[in-house]
């Protein structure tokens, strides 16, 4: 019985780990994907969060307040990519047999 319940508990991570390889290749895909960028990295990031930022001096405290919340949304969806890569890449070596922490440097 504990047999069973042990390679229950093992089928599940090791779906889990497949999961977040399967997570991380989608968002190099994106990362990849010319128009993700141009959405994302040149409109979102360098036309909105960056002119709201230059302009934060000037506005009035409502709209102050709107703006660091975007900046912190965007700085959430940094933090959720980096950790979807770096997860991921643990993941695979799981899978692999490597039982080190995977790089930090990019």
């Amino acid at each position: 019985m504990a047999a069973d319940t042990e390679a229950g508990q093992l089928q599940g991570n090791i779906e889990n780990l497949q999961a977040q390889v399967v997570l991380k290749d989608a968002m190099k895909r994106l990362l990849d994907n010319p128009d993700f960028m141009l959405v994302f990295d040149k409109n979102y990031i360098e036309a909105f969060a960056i002119t709201n930022t230059y302009n934060i001096a000037g506005q009035n405290p409502e709209t102050r307040a709107r703006t660091h919340e975007k900046m912190i949304a965007r700085s959430h969806f940094s933090m959720f990519v980096e950790s979807l890569l770096r997860g991921g890449e643990f993941a695979e070596g799981q899978l692999n047999g490597d039982l080190d922490e995977p790089s930090t440097e990019q």
